[in-house]
């Protein structure tokens, strides 16, 4: 259950899938350790997201084709790109935010999720802007 692994899947993956595999890839970071490698069954996610397993089998299969996650033995996947992660040399706004944030000094968790937030609310804020300006 790490909080690392579920904000990148959420700044670095979300942005390349269909809602099913997002639903399917932040379950999976939901309970996944700090290597990235969770410990489910596709009928657990299925059960969890609230779909046939039909429904989970496919975009499964198709995730570990693209390599977003891979099946690690068992019961576990492991999603791909986590521990390569680099924040302070990440250009991502959020990633960039969260590393200034440490450089100044702010070393709790809490401290760099505020300012990684900030950043996530003034993306969205020039997103917004320019689609009115369309």
């Amino acid at each position: 259950m790490s909080e690392l692994v579920s904000t990148f899947t959420r700044r670095h993956l979300l942005v390349y899938v269909n809602r099913t595999k997002g639903l399917i890839l932040m379950s999976l970071a939901n309970v996944a350790d700090d290597q990235g490698r969770a410990r489910m069954t596709q009928a657990m996610l299925a059960t969890d997201i609230g779909a046939q397993l039909p429904t989970i089998r496919r975009p499964m299969q198709a995730m570990q084709r693209d390599g977003f996650i891979c099946k690690g033995g068992g019961r576990t996947y492991v999603i791909l790109g986590v521990t390569a992660h680099d924040l302070m040399d990440c250009d991502h706004v959020e990633c960039a935010a969260e590393a200034a944030s440490i450089r100044r000094g702010a070393t709790s968790d809490r401290k760099r999720a505020q300012a990684a937030a900030r950043a996530r609310t003034a993306r969205e804020k020039r997103k917004r802007e320019a689609l009115a300006q369309r």
